[in-house]
């Protein structure tokens, strides 16, 4: 770059006055290499960050192993913490059989089955197999007391939204068989 400029790199130099605080530095740290805390935004908010780099690239343990035969205590494929344990151990048991189908597709295909046999079915929480206990602090801090399962309309309109065309969300009239936030 100083060649660009008619100056010859060889013969530059930094002086620095005796008693100067501040040093030549040899290079420049990277940002990235540098320890700072990113702040995740949306639905990246929910996920609790990983302490250890080593730990987010771990695979998971093979599903015959996560079980603790001690204790009789069984770790699940996902979800697996007192607040989602709690959650599933409240369902029926036709309806926990959806916490060990690893396949999307069966678990999909199970829980229309159950819907249509009547049981009530949380789909994000059941069968898209996200973590009950954050979908349910997301839903109380959005405002939701109620919100529809798995055969029932969806919700036209979330929580305090209004405006023409809308039909309000009616936090104190659930329909029947509408899932309690």
């Amino acid at each position: 770059m100083l060649s660009k400029l008619a100056i010859e790199p060889s013969l530059t130099a930094a002086k620095v006055p005796e008693g100067s605080r501040q040093t030549i530095a040899a290079g420049q740290a990277s940002v990235a290499a540098a320890s700072h805390r990113e702040v995740a935004t949306g639905f990246a908010a929910l996920i609790p960050p990983t302490t250890n780099a080593s730990a987010a690239t771990a695979p998971a343990a093979p599903a015959e192993v996560m079980g603790n035969t001690k204790t009789g205590a069984i770790k699940h494929w996902y979800a697996s913490d007192p607040v989602d344990d709690a959650y599933w151990a409240k369902q029926p048991a036709a309806v926990q059989q959806l916490r060990e189908i690893d396949d999307s597709e069966q678990r999909l295909e199970l829980g229309t089955q159950l819907a249509r046999q009547g049981y009530t079915i949380d789909v994000p929480i059941m069968i898209w197999a996200w973590d009950a206990g954050k979908v349910t602090a997301m839903r109380q801090a959005n405002g939701y007391t109620w919100v529809p399962s798995a055969l029932q309309q969806p919700v036209g309109a979330a929580p305090g939204l209004t405006g023409p065309g809308i039909i309000p969300y009616d936090p104190a009239h659930p329909p029947i068989g509408s899932i309690l936030v």
